[in-house]
Order: C-alpha cells, then sequence, then structure tokens
C-alpha cells in the first residue's frame, strides 16, 4: 500500500512517532498475528519465544503482556495438544517456506485459517482467522445439499435445471434415463435437444416465460433413440448467484394417456355395441316378424282351404312361405356374420389382393355373367390384414355394384388403388344407379334398406358388415354419388409392417 511504500512522503507531513503509532494501530486491528523465535535445546525444536504479537492475538488468547513468553507458558493446552500445528511451524521456521491452511484445533474448539512465513532462520510470523462461523455455515449448507440431492436422487420424476438459454445445468438419474443418455451425456444438452414442440427460437422463449411463475403443462420430449414420449411438467423460476434457472420436474405419462386412449375406445366401442343391440331389437321385433307373419297367414290360408284349395293356389301358397323362411335364414345369418367380426381373433397375414380379387370375380361369376358386368381391376398392392374379412369386404362392394343398376347401360366396374402414407386406400366405382345426396350418409347404418324387396332384395346389412370390416382395419370408408350417375366406394385401410 502506498502508506507503507512512500515512508519519505509520510515523514515530510507526520513525525516518526505518529507513523508509529498508526503503523502499531493497524496492526493491532490485523487478525492474530504473532512472530516467534524457535527455542532450541541439545539442537532440537522446543518451544516458540513470542518477540511480537498484537492485541488481537492477546485477546483471544486471554493475556498481555505476552512478549517474551513462550507459547508453552501463554497456551500450554494448545502447545500439547496440536502437534502437528507445532510441527509445521518449526519445519516453516527452518525451510524459509510459507504456507496457508485451513484447521481445526480440538484443544480451542475452534476453525481457523492459519498462514506461516519464514522471515528469517529460526523465525516465523503466524497469523490467522478465525473462520469457525464460515464453516459452520459452510457445514449447514453442505448438509441441505446432500439432502437436496437425496431427495433429487430419489425422485421417480425427472428432474432438470436449465439456464435461460435452455443449457442444462443439473438433472438426476430419473431424468437420464428417462431420455436414454448417461450422466456424461447429459451434460452438454440443450432444451432443444429434448424438446419436440418447437424450436431453439420457440423454446428459448418459453423458457423466458415460464421462468417468472409456477406452470403446469403437457408437451412431448424426444428420447436419445428419436422416439418421443409424452410427459406432465411442472416448472417454477428460481434465482441462484444472482442468476435465473428454471427448475422442471418431469413425469411420463405416455403409458397413461395410451390407458385413457384404451378407456375411450372401449367406451366408444360400448356405445356402438348398444347401438347394434337397439338394432337388433329393433330388427327382431319388426323385420324378422315381417316373413314370420308371411308364413303365419299362408299356413293358416292352407289350413282353412285345404279341402277346396286348388293345386295351383297351395303351390303359390307355398312359394311364399318358402320365400319368407329363406329370407329370414338369410337375415339370420347375415347378423351372425356382423356380430362375429368384432370377436375374429384370425392372425393378420400376408394378402396379395391381386389374386384374392380374382377369386372374388371366380365367385361372383355367375352374378357376373347374369348382369352382362366388366369388371376391371387396377394394380393391388399386397396388404397385412385378417383374409377372410378382406374377402368378405370386396365380395359385399363389388355384389353391391352388381345388384343396383338398371338394365339400360352395360354395367362397368372398376376397383382401383392409392398410396397414402400409412394407410392403403381403395376404391370400388360403378356406372349404377347411383345414390341420392340425402342418403348418402344413411346407407352404412344396419338394416337401413333405400329400395323394397320387390324392386332389390337384400337384408340392409351389407354396407354395415363393410363399415365394420374396415374399421377392425383401423380405417375408414365413405361413398361418392350422384343419383342416376353411378357410385364410387373409397375405403382405407391401416398399414401394417410385419415380417413374412
Amino acid at each position: 500500500m502506498e502508506i507503507f511504500d512512500n515512508s519519505e512522503k509520510i515523514s515530510g507531513n507526520l513525525n516518526s512517532t505518529r507513523i508509529e503509532e498508526l503503523y502499531r494501530s493497524l496492526f493491532d486491528k490485523l487478525h492474530g498475528f504473532v512472530f516467534c523465535r524457535i527455542v532450541y535445546k541439545n539442537k532440537l525444536a522446543q518451544d516458540f519465544e513470542c518477540i511480537l504479537v498484537n492485541k488481537t492475538f492477546e485477546n483471544q488468547i486471554g493475556q498481555k503482556n505476552i512478549t517474551g513468553k513462550t507459547f508453552s507458558e501463554i497456551a500450554p493446552v494448545l502447545f500439547k495438544n496440536e502437534s502437528n500445528l507445532i510441527e509445521r511451524c518449526a519445519y516453516i521456521a527452518n525451510s524459509g517456506l510459507s504456507e496457508s491452511f485451513e484447521t481445526y484445533l480440538d484443544s480451542l474448539q475452534l476453525w481457523v485459517l492459519i498462514s506461516i512465513q519464514c522471515q528469517e532462520l529460526d523465525h516465523f510470523i503466524l497469523s490467522y482467522t478465525i473462520i469457525t462461523d464460515r464453516k459452520d455455515k459452510e457445514k449447514s449448507i453442505d448438509i441441505l445439499l446432500r439432502r437436496y440431492h437425496s431427495i433429487l436422487e430419489i425422485s421417480s420424476d425427472g428432474i432438470h435445471i436449465i439456464d435461460k438459454s435452455g443449457n442444462l445445468i443439473e438433472a438426476n438419474d430419473s431424468f437420464c434415463k428417462m431420455l436414454g443418455f448417461t450422466k456424461n451425456e447429459i451434460k452438454h444438452l440443450n432444451i432443444t435437444d429434448w424438446n419436440a414442440q418447437g424450436g431453439k427460437e420457440e423454446s428459448i422463449a418459453l423458457i423466458s416465460e415460464l421462468i417468472f411463475k409456477k406452470s403446469f403443462f403437457q408437451t412431448k420430449y424426444i428420447l436419445k433413440d428419436g422416439r418421443t414420449i409424452d410427459v406432465e411438467v411442472n416448472t417454477i423460476g428460481i434465482h441462484l448467484d444472482k442468476e435465473d434457472y428454471l427448475y422442471a420436474s418431469a413425469k411420463d405419462i405416455t403409458a397413461r394417456l395410451e390407458n385413457e386412449k384404451k378407456i375411450i375406445d372401449s367406451i366408444i366401442l360400448l356405445k356402438k355395441l348398444n347401438t347394434d343391440l337397439e338394432s337388433f331389437a329393433f330388427i327382431a321385433s319388426h323385420d324378422l316378424k315381417a316373413p314370420l307373419s308371411v308364413v303365419r297367414r299362408f299356413l293358416s290360408l292352407l289350413q282353412d282351404q285345404k279341402n277346396s284349395l286348388s293345386n295351383e293356389n297351395k303351390d303359390l301358397y307355398l312359394k311364399f312361405i318358402q320365400n319368407s323362411v329363406e329370407q329370414m335364414n338369410n337375415l339370420i345369418t347375415e347378423l351372425l356374420q356382423y356380430s362375429s367380426i368384432g370377436n375374429n381373433k384370425d392372425e393378420f397375414v400376408r394378402i396379395d389382393l391381386e389374386d384374392l380379387l380374382n377369386s372374388v370375380k371366380f365367385t361372383l361369376a355367375e352374378s357376373i355373367q347374369f348382369n352382362r358386368a366388366t369388371i376391371n381391376i387396377n394394380h393391388l398392392p399386397v396388404i397385412f390384414g385378417n383374409k377372410t374379412l378382406i374377402n368378405e369386404l370386396f365380395i359385399n362392394l363389388l355384389s353391391n355394384a352388381l345388384k343396383f343398376h338398371n338394365n339400360s347401360n352395360l354395367l362397368t366396374i372398376e376397383v382401383g388403388y392409392s398410396d397414402k402414407g400409412d394407410m392403403h386406400q381403395f376404391f370400388v366405382s360403378d356406372n349404377g344407379i347411383g345414390i341420392a345426396a340425402e342418403n348418402l350418409q344413411k346407407i352404412f347404418t344396419m338394416f337401413k334398406r333405400l329400395h323394397t324387396q320387390t324392386e332389390f332384395i337384400g337384408t340392409g346389412i351389407g354396407l354395415a358388415l363393410c363399415k365394420r370390416i374396415v374399421e377392425t382395419h383401423e380405417g375408414e370408408i365413405w361413398v361418392e354419388s350422384e343419383l342416376g350417375k353411378g357410385s364410387v366406394f373409397y375405403f382405407t385401410i391401416k398399414k401394417i409392417e410385419l415380417t413374412i
């Protein structure tokens, strides 16, 4: 300092006595200070004589007029019990080195920061600062930190702390395992490495928004292997070392959301089943009763007129009965077929649709010939699905096209395909009678018929059956049509990658 380095300048304004008083005042205000000489006995260092001490040292020792006394006299407990300290002082005094260190003095139950310097041979300066309060605070902080890290690592939630730039400052094991990184790998990550919703600018803006409030939200995280998971995140801003950070706790809720979706799907399915049950109840009370009434009426006529009825009328009555029984049989068969679709446990298999359509054409050959129809099949892919159901789907759609047409035009039916990413999309088009716009949404409802039995024979289940088959393959079915101008039925089937 200038006051010590420029003694001539000072002496010009102050006399030597005043300067000595200033020096002494500063000296006494220092931390504990003592200048010692080694006391030898038989050429071995035995004790230290105090040559110069300051008032801080005297006050802490609790003695005055220490100059000229030895350590063993003024602090016998310290001299006796702190052998390590005494040895270090003697070593420094003989080596010309200097050393600073922290140590705990058991005899005084104090933490001290000690500095030892050798000024000349066999002499040393010992200055010290009592740091017990600081060490107690450090111990308390250490305990808190250990508790914090214990809680951090015990937590099953992925806890992570990021700075305002999105850099990861700290993360627990659960967060590492959640993302699939090791502790070393995760150290250098930024929020943009795991935040699946938004780029760097959006992520930084989100931090700036969240850091000043407590938040709770759902988002998606990207894993090390590229997969994404759904997470539930709690965040709160914290202020440490004059910097703002975002503390976040993330919980993987992918399985929970999948279960919730399954429950919702089950509820939807249950509602659909209830609707189907209502439809079954309706058909049981109406559509099945109609042919039964015909059978009952003509059986009654046969009974009442058995003696007077001509053979011609008998045959006519029996024909009505036979037709009604056949209608009931077809209806029951299709009802059973419809109800079994949801319970079909056959595994999905590889299906070459071009082979399958050739088989379907063979099955429908008589109807195709009777209706003088032409069926054009475009290139179709190989898919994975339930072969029995897919076969039934095409049979129903082609049978529909063969049935609903007039005889004034040559019937042409086309089957085609287009790739829609994760879905296969197919169409079956015809130049038949078409469907009125107001009926386009009705035709896939079970037992919903647009024509009488005398116009077109059927049960009203076929398209409902198609819809259920398509939904079993996680697809959709719809129709585009105009009355008198034919129809195009579209349906999709989810792509499934299976090894053969």
